[in-house]
């Protein structure tokens, strides 16, 4: 007998229903449980020195935006981020996959600075040190926090009982907040990249999948194979 495989969304929860709203789902369960929620905090310093601004999440425009900050050209990190900025008015210099692509491509365009990084208070790469090492003066501004969030009672129940869960991970944080549940059920874990799947190593995984590219597009294609996948499969 077929069993109903479940979609975990652990993802913040506008940016998890934009994703789930994109997918064709069919014969799948869809739980929302955010672990991770985005709460505006901080403030900008004064902007009259700068001239870019770095935003690497969809979430640091949001922030900076809603304190008004002037509209600074911008570098950005993945093409959602890009989406962002230019539906706010902003203009985008240019698009990289990651922080190490975007510090390379700012070096390399011999960026004038000052420039400032907005990000939150969980962030990766080191951006703005390893910038201003490399002669290109950038400060950042932690404008946004990112709590954890426990996993719902639905969701605990899903991950404590027998059908497949299938469970789209974006970020290293999100999947060490999963890890740390020590999910039961068949787990079929789609990564945003290897640094994600690196986080979630040490639990039993049924199948694993990494993006082909870090963007929601091929998450996407990844998921849909996966739910293929537990339809089909005997588990």
């Amino acid at each position: 007998m077929a069993v109903e495989p479940v979609l975990l969304m652990t993802r913040p929860a506008k940016a998890a229903q934009a994703f789930v709203d994109s997918l064709p789902l069919e014969g799948v369960r869809v739980i929302m449980s955010p672990l991770i929620g985005i709460v505006h905090r901080g403030e900008l310093p004064p902007m009259a020195a700068y001239r870019a601004l770095i935003f690497t999440s969809v979430h640091g425009v949001e922030a900076y935006v809603a304190q008004n900050g002037p509209f600074l050209p911008c570098y950005v990190v993945g093409g959602k981020t890009a989406r962002a900025a230019q539906a706010s008015g902003f203009s985008v210099r240019s698009v990289f996959e990651n922080a190490a692509n975007l510090i390379e491509g700012v070096i390399h365009h011999r960026a004038s600075g000052p420039v400032l990084h907005v990000r939150g208070v969980h962030a990766r790469g080191n951006i703005a040190q390893t910038l201003t090492n490399s002669a290109i003066p950038t400060d950042e501004a932690v404008l946004y926090d990112q709590p954890a969030i426990p996993l719902t009672d639905e969701a605990q129940a899903a991950l404590s009982g027998a059908n497949p869960v299938i469970v789209p991970l974006f970020s290293p944080r999100t999947a060490v907040l999963l890890a740390e549940f020590r999910p039961k059920p068949p787990l079929l874990v789609a990564a945003f990249s290897q640094a994600v799947a690196n986080a979630v190593s040490g639990l039993h995984i049924t199948k694993l999948r990494i993006a082909l590219r870090p963007d929601s597009d091929a998450m996407g294609v990844e998921v849909i194979d996966l739910l293929a996948w537990a339809k089909a499969a005997e588990i």
